[in-house]
């Protein structure tokens, strides 16, 4: 059985208001950011603050498509499950908290990469 591997908690001090930082972050679908050629994403289902969202992320020299289910909790909230796509699964977190001159965001994560736990463990370091 594969082993759970947990991202380091990181965290980021953003001058702008949590509840725009909660907007920017969950504009699925709407564009992408420049210089990011070939990353979109696409919401295929939307019910609620529940979404699932189709991903085109670039790795190196490969575009990797993930399909998300994201849950919003706005503002200060965005969950990922993985539901299908080179992980086994994965589960991420943003989490907004308001700062004297702006947010404060924090990542969480773990994955399971199954399929060659070697990578999947250096991918996670």
């Amino acid at each position: 059985m594969a082993r759970s591997i947990r991202l380091s908690s990181h965290r980021v001090r953003i001058r702008a208001p949590r509840e725009l930082v909660f907007q920017m972050m969950s504009s699925f679908g709407r564009g992408r950011v420049n210089g990011e050629e070939g990353e979109s994403s696409r919401v295929l289902q939307r019910s609620g603050d529940e979404m699932t969202v189709e991903f085109r992320t670039r790795a190196g020299g490969l575009t990797l498509t993930t399909i998300e289910r994201v849950t919003l909790d706005a503002p200060g909230r965005i969950t990922f499950e993985h539901v299908k796509g080179p992980l086994q699964q994965a589960r991420e977190k943003f989490i907004l908290s308001e700062v004297e001159g702006g947010t404060e965001l924090e990542h969480r994560g773990e994955f399971v990469w199954s399929r060659l736990p070697v990578v999947g463990w250096l991918a996670g370091c």
